[in-house]
């Protein structure tokens, strides 16, 4: 489309974005056999069940989901067995999000998307169907007949100081401990 900036490759995925894009074979790890008999996710990786593959790297498998939302729709697969976000190391959380932001612009020009939403289930309770981290990337487009119907639920900023606080208290002694709170209007001094 005219009038749209140039693509823009975020460091690190810039070089691994601009090589051709190709499947990337990769035996699996020991570890991951017994994954790949049960894991549609992981058979998918490993080759074992064909998908029309976007990209391919030693973290990420970026697929054409087989049953979209809308045009364009990919699946960001990591390439080793997470059944959760919390335990994927952060190399591989740094790419989905890297590989996310450029394929999703990529592929949003290329249906003539307006904005694209990223969608990942954590866990049963949330909509996760296949327990294998993956990452979604919704190209939309204002008259695509697809809509989250989200709801809003009244709250307090009294209410959301309180809970702030015991995620706070939750996070101390991890990596996010010492991260400054981040100040806000009506925020209330710890």
């Amino acid at each position: 489309r005219s009038g749209l900036p140039p693509l823009i490759y975020p460091e690190p995925a810039s070089a691994a974005v601009r090589q051709e894009i190709r499947p990337v074979p990769v035996e699996p790890a020991e570890s991951q056999v017994p994954e790949l008999e049960v894991c549609p996710y992981c058979r998918v990786v490993a080759g074992t069940v064909s998908a029309v593959r976007l990209y391919a790297d030693d973290l990420v498998v970026a697929i054409f989901d087989p049953a979209p939302i809308v045009a364009g729709h990919l699946l960001l697969l990591t390439r080793g067995h997470y059944p959760s976000l919390t335990g994927v190391p952060a190399p591989v959380r740094q790419r989905l999000m890297d590989l996310a932001a450029v394929l999703g612009q990529a592929v949003m020009r290329c249906v003539d998307g307006d904005g694209f939403n990223l969608h990942l289930a954590n866990g049963a309770c949330a909509g996760q169907a296949i327990p294998h981290c993956c990452l979604q990337v919704i190209p939309r487009h204002p008259t695509d007949g697809f809509a989250w119907h989200w709801r809003a639920l009244p709250v307090t900023t009294e209410t959301l100081n309180g809970l702030a606080t015991r995620v706070r208290e939750r996070l101390a002694g991890t990596l996010l401990a010492d991260e400054p709170a981040p100040e806000s209007p009506g925020a209330v001094a710890n």
